[in-house]
């Protein structure tokens, strides 16, 4: 549980403290006041990254600009955590002494469900797998070395490519035997079975009674190569890439891989992305985003913070007393933001300690 918050020189905040004395947390304000930037440094200070992008610069507040460096201060778990970075360095302290980013983002972690992502995760492929390699990266470290090393291998094997397509182009000629490629594409191979595989896992798991959320590999599978291991899944790879292998060079970049996979969600058997309602949308996200939290609770332990920035804007009334249910709201502790505290449901209000920023 977060029970303060102290932001200084980040975005709109010169210095602001927030105390936090109740698990329901409902932030309400006129437009621009800062309540997302609250969750943003919610999300920040426990994720090491913001849901939103940026760099030093953008989270400076420029009223202050003197001082180019921001912090953010949160009491969690008995401990004072604060991240602080300038324009050259980050650093990172639990009870005022430096520490490693590893021990500083292992208390506790927060989950956000905005607006803005109803946009990303239905339109953009790329947003949906950061999504899901995000998701698993939280619960899974060598996840997360897999991704970062298969980003690594991909951009040495595209750069190899260009310039093979560069001579292809120049004389005409397709050297599929190439060593370099070879090298490349099987540490490929082994990198994108086992992503694959844990991408796999964890959809299974996203899966409920209300949705079904089906993985779209970039590799071409049939319904019995769905239930493949890793050994096997190892040779398709293989046999395909090798097929692909002169295609490659022609463009001048991988084709296949798990850097082209995607995924969609899926209500009363139609694609939702193709054929579901805004409101529909908006309904099968937020429910994605409630059943990551049941996926967090199964690997760490324990339910992370959850951030509802807007969503009542977001939803007709119907769909957002199902979003709004105590049950749900109870497990964590959560801090929704919004224009206006009427848009939540009574009994949400009466149990909520209610921030006014002005």
């Amino acid at each position: 549980m977060i029970k303060s918050l102290t932001l200084k020189n980040f975005r709109s905040f010169k210095n602001k403290k927030l105390d936090f004395k109740e698990n329901l947390v409902i932030i309400h304000g006129d437009n621009a006041k800062g309540k997302s930037t609250v969750l943003e440094a919610i999300y920040f200070i426990l994720n090491s990254t913001t849901p939103w992008g940026g760099n030093h610069e953008s989270f400076l507040n420029y009223e202050n600009i003197k001082d180019k460096y921001f912090t953010i201060t949160a009491e969690v778990e008995e401990k004072e955590l604060t991240l602080y970075q300038d324009d050259s360095s980050k650093s990172f302290l639990i009870d005022k002494k430096r520490t490693t980013k590893k021990k500083f983002f292992n208390f506790q972690k927060a989950n956000l469900f905005s607006p803005e992502q109803i946009e990303l995760l239905m339109y953009l492929p790329q947003k949906r797998r950061e999504f899901l390699d995000d998701l698993i990266s939280k619960v899974d470290v060598d996840y997360e070395e897999n991704i970062a090393l298969y980003s690594k291998v991909l951009r040495q094997r595209n750069s190899y490519l260009k310039k093979l397509s560069k001579v292809f182009y120049e004389t005409g000629e397709i050297n599929q035997n190439d060593p370099q490629i070879d090298y490349w594409t099987d540490s490929l191979i082994k990198l994108s079975s086992k992503i694959m595989i844990r991408r796999c896992e964890i959809i299974e798991q996203l899966r409920s009674k209300t949705f079904y959320v089906e993985y779209r590999p970039s590799l071409s599978l049939n319904f019995f190569e769905d239930m493949l291991d890793e050994e096997e899944l190892k040779k398709i790879f293989k046999k395909q890439m090798k097929e692909n292998t002169r295609k490659d060079i022609a463009t001048g970049f991988t084709n296949i891989g798990t850097h082209r996979d995607d995924w969609a969600i899926f209500s009363a058997k139609q694609d939702l992305k193709k054929f579901g309602s805004r409101g529909e949308k908006r309904l099968a996200i937020a429910r994605l985003i409630l059943q990551t939290q049941e996926i967090y609770k199964k690997y760490l332990g324990y339910y992370p913070i959850l951030l509802l920035d807007d969503i009542a804007a977001e939803l007709d009334k119907e769909n957002s007393e199902k979003i709004f249910k105590e049950k749900i709201l109870q497990k964590q502790q959560t801090f929704i933001a919004t224009i206006d505290a009427k848009q939540i449901p009574k009994e949400v209000l009466s149990k909520a300690q209610k921030i006014k920023l002005d």
